[in-house]
């Protein structure tokens, strides 16, 4: 039976208030009863204040339990420092208890935590308040700590293996629960596993009994002998593990760098060469391939020569310690060389360079717009710079530098490329470079020639100039010929510069310059052409009539 009520404002009678209704007209009024209370509330406490409220609640009850916990952790903590546990400051004491027997009970600290029997702690990846979307705390996730492996050979805890293997027989299972109900006080061998004591025993056998490789392990000191792993193919000759060793040494000498690759090529190297028969033991190179891996190499250059992998550092390299003995002996070797060879000062050349950094390198940072996600670095290990050579000779002459002979010789090229358009039109000019003593006279004089010379053409004009130069040119030409070859000898052979021929006025040390060369011109100091050349016969009678 369901009571249906009535709108506000209109009254029902008790009667009709407890009058039965249909259940689909009584549920339609429940609704929109609650949904008028629902609104009501919802106007009263606004959405946010009471979310707000229900944090408020949250964090009281944290606050509450942390500060629980934490009396109870300072209880503890008082409670620890009064039995000993832990020092004035609160800090844990530490305790290690060496036992003097392994078969008597021992108390205290495990004696697997001194074989490393026990992991560490495991440490949490997440975070400890790391909440969803609905603000449930996430279970913390943990990373797992690499394995330590026990040296179940140690002279502390094979004993006590061995012993109990001779007390319950050789079974696997039967010697860890011995051990571990034995121990249980200390939990030494609590990590002891059956397939790991399987693996020590011989099995299949009539009786049973430790394998060869666990007796030979344990005979000597009871403990792993050296070298007692996997053995290589190079063992089977010392004299080829000498000369590797001695080819790798002498790599390094020198500075050049060594890595697995290079050594195991240097490896291969001295096996196919000098010891072929260690390929005939391995059948072939692509069999002896995976004998000699990286890991392989690895492990002999650790064994043979204590290598390891280092960084190259940047340090300057070491005064010798006889350094000044050295200078003292390389100076007396330059001055016996000088004085017994008579080598001249200007041949004694001091030579220095040094570089000039134009744009400085190896800077990681740059100017960049601000909020760049990318900023792109090109050369940051490069510099940009040019070396400077400068020498100077013995007899306090100053040579030019490499910088200013190429800058000398490009503007010579340029001035050879312009086009003189004040060139004289005469064929030849005399006398414009003269080698007096033996030395060259500078291009200024030169040029101050060239001008006197000129102003001698304006003045006098062309048959002037050019009969002196004739006249002068014949007779030296005389002059050389009575002197016979002693007179010829004290010519100077001098190289000129192009657009310059040698000239026999003062004893040949003079020379003539050609402004313009055409194909018709006449050259008074070449040698006469053959007769028979018609152009030979032509310069003789030209020569011939202007002497």
């Amino acid at each position: 039976m369901a009571v249906l009520s009535k709108p506000e404002g209109d009254q029902l009678s008790i009667q009709d208030f407890f009058a039965p209704v249909e259940r689909q007209i009584w549920q339609r009024q429940m609704e929109k009863a609650t949904a008028d209370a629902a609104v009501a509330w919802a106007i009263e406490h606004p959405p946010h204040i009471a979310q707000e409220a229900a944090e408020a609640q949250k964090q009281l009850k944290r606050k509450r339990n942390a500060e629980v916990k934490k009396k109870t952790h300072a209880k503890k903590k008082a409670q620890q420092i009064q039995d000993g546990i832990r020092d004035a400051d609160g800090k844990l004491i530490k305790v290690i208890q060496l036992p003097n027997d392994v078969q008597t009970t021992m108390t205290g600290e495990s004696l697997s935590a001194l074989t490393n029997a026990q992991r560490k702690k495991r440490q949490r990846v997440t975070a400890k308040t790391l909440r969803d979307e609905d603000g449930n705390l996430i279970n913390p996730t943990y990373a797992q700590p690499p394995v330590k492996r026990i040296n179940w050979f140690h002279p502390l805890l094979w004993p006590a293996i061995d012993a109990s293997a001779r007390r319950v027989g050789f079974y696997p299972q039967r010697i860890v629960d011995d051990l571990q109900q034995r121990y249980r006080t200390t939990g030494t061998y609590n990590s002891l596993r059956r397939s790991t004591v399987s693996g020590w025993i011989l099995k299949f056998q009539v009786s049973r009994r430790w394998t060869d490789a666990v007796i030979s392990t344990t005979e000597d000191g009871l403990c792993w002998k050296k070298n007692s792993g996997k053995a290589l193919l190079l063992d089977e000759e010392p004299q080829l593990v000498a000369d590797v060793t001695h080819a790798l040494r002498a790599l390094r000498k020198l500075g050049l760098p060594v890595n697995a690759s290079i050594a195991r090529n240097i490896i291969l190297g001295f096996v196919q060469q000098k010891y072929p028969h260690v390929l005939q033991a391995a059948s072939s190179t692509s069999a002896l391939t995976p004998k000699l891996s990286i890991h392989t190499v690895r492990r002999f250059v650790r064994r043979e020569l204590n290598w390891v992998v280092r960084a190259g550092t940047k340090a300057s390299q070491k005064l010798a310690t006889n350094w000044e003995l050295d200078c003292d002996k390389a100076f007396f070797r330059l001055v016996h060389t000088v004085f017994q060879e008579k080598i001249h000062p200007s041949l004694i050349v001091n030579v220095d360079q040094t570089g000039v950094v134009l744009v400085p390198g190896g800077s990681q940072r740059t100017y960049e717009e601000r909020g760049s996600k990318q900023v792109l670095l090109h050369g940051k290990e490069e510099k940009r710079a040019f070396t400077f050579l400068k020498s100077i000779q013995g007899n306090n002459v100053d040579l030019l530098s490499a910088a200013e002979v190429e800058e000398h010789l490009e503007k010579e090229e340029e001035d050879d490329e312009l086009e003189d358009e004040e060139d004289v039109p005469l064929e030849v000019i005399e006398l414009v470079l003269a080698y007096r003593g033996g030395k060259n006279e500078s291009w200024d004089k030169i040029q101050r020639q060239d001008k006197r010379q000129d102003k001698r053409r304006d003045a006098h004009g062309q048959d002037s100039d050019w009969n002196e130069a004739r006249n002068a040119s014949a007779a030296v030409s005389t002059q050389d010929k009575e002197g016979g070859e002693d007179e010829e000898k004290k010519v100077l052979e001098v190289e000129l510069p192009p657009g310059f021929r040698r000239s026999t006025r003062f004893g040949g040390r003079g020379a003539v310059r050609y402004r313009e060369i055409e194909e018709d011109d006449i050259y008074l100091d070449e040698e006469e052409p053959e007769a028979e050349d018609e152009s030979g016969a032509a310069w003789a009678d030209e020569r011939a009539s202007r002497m």
